[in-house]
């Protein structure tokens, strides 16, 4: 499966330098959901875990990972923390 960073980068190779330009622009404002979809995707591959592994060891469900990951909600702080303390990782909110 492609990362999101594949794709974009897939797909700016097929624009004009001025469609390039419009969609990087829109690229900059993209919505925090979809860059926490990535980092929760991101991290769960990383640890080899699928997302029934990754919520039992966040003490959640399968498809609240899922409904994360394809964009559908947005995870709250207590969520990104239960994530950063499974990948042994700190949240910085910057």
């Amino acid at each position: 499966m492609k990362t999101l960073d594949q794709m974009r980068e897939e797909r700016l190779g097929k624009m004009s330098e001025k469609e390039r330009a419009e969609y990087e622009a829109g690229y900059d404002d993209i919505d925090a959901g979809i860059r926490i979809a990535q980092l929760f995707y991101d991290e769960r591959i990383s640890m080899g875990l699928t997302q029934a592994e990754l919520a039992k060891r966040m003490n959640t469900t399968q498809a609240a990972i899922a409904r994360i990951e394809n964009g559908a909600v947005m995870p709250g702080t207590g969520m990104l923390e239960r994530l950063a303390r499974v990948a042994h990782k700190r949240v910085a909110l910057v």
